[in-house]
């Protein structure tokens, strides 16, 4: 049947807000709504469409379709409809039945709401006791559905903290065995780097592995390297947005002329590790290793440091910048007005970082790799079952 013709009544709200006097308005004052949001503190009245009992308001304006319960004796003033229903239905049923037959949103079916529209609108009519029935069963999978929800919320955490935890091992050498037949951190760096400083007391990296040693990001990396190449050569460019977070190495790019985008963005190349200066993608490890770019070369926001170094297998350099010491290393030294913090390159460069041998460093990002996958397949496997 059609809503009109199945509801006492379907009227619309106030449209525009009303500057009351205190002592004027004591018992019309109610909560106003904004996008179907309620906005405490905010009040206003108007005296149309009073109502006596339970209603049922739908949005008419920004989220269009956001319907509520109201029990309020006045309708808050922005552009609601309200509708009361006649004894044949269940306010839970019609509350049910007007949330699943009005799209929400920018894709809404009924673009415009207007009592006209909705009173036109079909609603499937069971009997009053399957409705009950029908509101019932929706509870209690509604209820099963968010204690699934808060699971998978707590199960990703957890996962996230293991995997945080792995990283952590990683970075102190108690990941996988050493192997005395590798050739010494230190031995290597300096091969590479004659000037590299080889650090000693370092209080945070204490009782590392033997053939490790500690060293400064600025002596293992080339920070922020630029590019050079043709001007009508093909190159990847990465905005922020297409940098995948949390412990994944993935990103996307479009392909754009060098010429395009060689000036005012940050250079990179294959093999190189990119990490987001800016708070919160640093926190949420907006960090990846480029590949597979066009003519192996990009640019993209400004709002990345590059590394590149021979020193240090690419895989296991990520492992280091997305690890909770290099993260809360930078939050700890943040710059710039709210909304716009970022740490520096200045502070950046002398973060220590830990070198274990280069064929260890392979064996840790093997393991690392392995874990993850165990942990990933466990998350995906759990949150099936839930579903």
């Amino acid at each position: 049947m059609r809503l009109g013709d199945v509801c006492l009544s379907i009227t619309a709200g106030g449209d525009k807000p009303f500057n009351f006097s205190k002592d004027k308005t004591e018992k019309f004052t109610i909560p106003i709504f904004s996008n179907g949001i309620e906005k405490d503190g905010l009040y206003g009245y108007t005296d149309r469409a009073t109502i006596d009992e339970e209603s049922i308001t739908i949005s008419a304006r920004g989220t269009i379709g956001f319907c509520k319960i109201r029990t309020e004796p006045y309708v808050p003033i922005i552009r609601l409809l309200v509708v009361i229903p006649s004894k044949l239905l269940s306010i839970d049923y019609l509350l049910l039945a007007i949330s699943s037959l009005i799209n929400t949103g920018e894709g809404s079916s009924i673009p415009q709401l207007t009592v006209p529209t909705i009173k036109e609108v079909y609603l499937p009519l069971p009997p009053y006791p399957e409705q009950l029935k029908i509101t019932k069963k929706f509870d209690e999978i509604n209820n099963e559905i968010e204690i699934i929800n808060r699971e998978n919320i707590q199960l990703t955490y957890d996962i996230n903290l293991a995997k945080s935890k792995i990283l952590d091992l990683a970075m102190r050498g108690k990941l996988v065995p050493q192997d005395p037949a590798d050739e010494p951190a230190a031995t290597m760096l300096r091969r590479i780097n004659s000037k590299a400083r080889i650090i000693t007391d370092n209080p945070q990296y204490q009782q590392l592995p033997s053939g490790w040693c500690v060293t400064t990001i600025k002596d293992v990396f080339e920070i922020n390297p630029k590019n050079k190449a043709g001007e009508e050569l093909d190159a990847g460019f990465v905005p922020m947005a297409s940098i995948a977070d949390g412990f994944n190495n993935s990103f996307d790019y479009t392909t754009r002329k060098w010429k395009e985008i060689k000036n005012g963005f940050t250079h990179f190349a294959d093999g190189d590790i990119a990490v987001a200066k800016i708070s919160p993608c640093l926190e949420n490890r907006k960090s990846m290793i480029l590949n597979n770019l066009p003519n192996g070369i990009g640019s993209g926001t400004t709002e990345l440091l590059v590394f590149r170094s021979q020193a240090i297998y690419s895989e296991y350099g990520l492992i280091f910048f997305k690890s909770d010491s290099f993260i809360n290393h930078c939050v700890g030294t943040f710059n710039g007005v709210v909304g716009q913090q970022r740490v520096g390159k200045n502070i950046v460069e002398d973060i220590h970082i830990p070198i274990p041998p280069l064929e260890e460093q392979k064996r840790i990002v093997k393991i690392v790799r392995d874990l993850f996958g165990f942990l990933n397949e466990v998350e995906s496997n759990l949150l099936i079952t839930n579903l």
